[in-house]
């Protein structure tokens, strides 16, 4: 997910872990006012996610912490 679809996403549409992460980057970029900012910390889920290999919602508190 782009930054740019990240906040264009209507939050009602978002399920818990994708409506945190827009909070998250909705909140960086208002204290920041900088939207490269933003798209650094939008890829940092996507690549922890990708070394894990485990999709967000199925991921517990044990493989995160190996």
């Amino acid at each position: 997910m782009s930054v740019t679809q990240a906040i264009t996403l209507p939050a009602e549409d978002l399920i818990g872990w994708e409506r945190s992460l827009v909070a998250f980057l909705v909140e960086k970029e208002r204290r920041s006012g900088s939207k490269r900012t933003v798209q650094g910390y939008s890829g940092m889920p996507k690549d922890f996610f990708g070394r894990l290999g485990l999709p967000p919602p199925r991921l517990r508190l044990r493989p995160a912490l190996r």
